[in-house]
């Protein structure tokens, strides 16, 4: 075992995977309490080569591949996959338009995040709070580019706020901030990134 990672209602350990709450089959997708009897384990034999990260959000996963590629399953109602449609997934289906080599993923409650290798940040699925760092508050069903962060070496995602951490160490964030959880001195949401600024 490597590495264990938990999301709203599944669990992850890489070497042996294993997905821990409410189960709608073995293998399937983590589903709503209402949708399953019991809450159960299901394994599947995934050998550690094969995936280098795997996150988990609230009701769907990420993995990340050893050559780069970024696959998802679960719910996809606001294209938090990023396959360009919001259907449900059983198994994991391969992030569309993210050319290139991506070197680290994060799951939030309904979206999803990707550094590629170059430095940029890519975001998709619900956007209702600017999550997704684009400028807008639209959903996207495939990967947009975040802009102004072409030097990110990391990303992690809250439930409806995300953060990238760029070359320098500087730690950048956008989405939700009604509790100040983006840590840019003020309250309010963001729809652009934003410098987390320590308070001497």
């Amino acid at each position: 075992m490597s590495a264990v990672r938990g999301g709203g209602r599944n669990r992850f350990v890489l070497g042996l995977v294993l997905c821990l709450g409410w189960l709608s089959g073995c293998a399937g997708p983590v589903a709503p309490a209402e949708e399953a009897a019991d809450p159960g384990v299901a394994r599947a034999a995934v050998t550690a080569p094969t995936w280098t990260v795997v996150r988990a959000g609230r009701l769907h996963s990420l993995g990340l591949q050893a050559d780069g590629t970024v696959w998802a399953w679960g719910r996809n109602r606001y294209g938090q996959l990023g396959n360009n449609t919001t259907t449900d997934r059983l198994a994991p289906v391969k992030v569309t338009g993210l050319t290139g080599v991506v070197v680290d993923i994060a799951a939030g409650n309904e979206h999803s995040l990707a550094v590629k290798s170059d430095g940029t940040v890519w975001a998709w699925g619900l956007n209702d709070l600017g999550q997704l760092g684009d400028g807008f508050t639209d959903d996207q069903l495939a990967p947009a580019q975040v802009p102004g962060i072409i030097d990110a070496t990391a990303v992690a995602a809250g439930t409806y706020h995300s953060f990238a951490r760029r070359a320098s160490g500087a730690v950048w964030a956008w989405g939700l901030n009604g509790e100040g959880q983006l840590g840019t001195g003020n309250a309010g949401y963001r729809v652009v990134p934003h410098q987390v600024s320590p308070t001497p």
